[in-house]
Formats: C-alpha cells, structure tokens, sequence
C-alpha cells in the first residue's frame, strides 16, 4: 500500500509538471544539477519532493532517469579527463603583461608568454594504472607456492626452534643462503 502511495505521488508530480508546461525546464534542471556533482536527495529537495518520491519518478517516468545519468556522464567524464591530464602533465601558458608609461604620455606594453610544463602527478599516474590494468598494477600480487618450497620454510623454521639435528641443519641452511 506504501509503495503504491508513493508511485502516486511520483505520478502527481510529474502531471503537476505538465500541466504547468515545465517538464523540460525540470529535466534540464535535474540534469544540469546531476552535472554539477549534487547528489540525487539534494536534487529531490531542490524539486520541492522527497526522496523516494524522486526515485520513484525517476522510476516509472524515463526521460526523468535519463537526464539524471546524462548530467552524470558529462561529470564522469570531466573528471575522468581531468585525471588523465594530472597523470600524463600537461602545458601551460602563462601570459605575464608589464605597462611603461614613457615621458612624453604613451603607454608601452610589453606582453611575454611564458609556457610551463605540469609533470605528471604520480599519485593520479598510480591511481589511473591500479584501475585500468589491475593485474599488472595492483598491489597484491597472487604467488603459487609449490610443496618444496613449503617444505623449505618449514624446515627453515624448524632450525629457529631447534628442532633439527646439526647435520640437518646444515642442509637447509645452504640450501636457503642459496635462494638469497
């Protein structure tokens, strides 16, 4: 009964909407705050409606859901090209303007363009590599252990007790010095 309720409601909204003639300034509305970063409660209070009104009009109403994600996209998108630009560096220019005001009354100005190279922000270049090439990049790495080398530390360990024998212990001792 709740939920029937609140798509109710949803529906209210939206034929509110057209009947007013406002459904596209709406969208563009939720769009452009979706763009902006505004999370979807702070969109639903912007529009006057609960949350779960907002779901549900997002819900049963498609070009609502679809302006929502368009502005998203674009956000996505903008941040994503942000990042690369800090991970690869970048160019910039920077224009630097000095006015004279010479003894007879004219003004001189002198314009000098100075370009500056952003390096790469390793912290970004380490973020970008961990998200698109995990397997390379992340920071645990899967390692297969066979038996002998089990085998080994135990026996390696066995000698920190002093559970081997001193002609045993000579053996494993090699054979580990060996591997370093």
């Amino acid at each position: 009964m709740e939920n029937n309720k609140k798509k109710k409601e949803s529906v209210k909204v939206y034929n509110d909407w057209l009947e007013e003639g406002v459904v596209e300034d709406k969208l563009l509305l939720i769009e452009a705050w979706a763009r902006n970063g505004v999370p979807n409660k702070d969109i639903a209070s912007n529009l006057g409606i609960s949350e779960p009104t907002f779901y549900k009009l997002k819900k049963v109403h498609k070009d609502v859901d679809k302006a929502l994600k368009s502005g998203k996209e674009v956000l996505d998108v903008k941040v994503e090209n942000a990042l690369i630009k800090k991970a690869i560096g970048y160019t910039v220019t920077d224009v630097k303007t000095k006015t004279k005001v010479l003894t007879n009354g004219d003004i001189e100005t002198e314009t000098t363009e100075i370009k500056k190279h952003i390096a790469g922000d390793t912290g970004a270049i380490i973020f970008f590599l961990k998200n698109r090439m995990p397997k390379v990049w992340r920071d645990r790495k899967d390692q297969d252990v066979n038996l002998s080398t089990a085998d080994k530390l135990t026996e390696y360990f066995n000698i920190l007790d002093g559970q081997l024998e001193d002609d045993e212990q000579g053996d494993v001792k090699e054979d580990v010095e060996n591997k370093e």
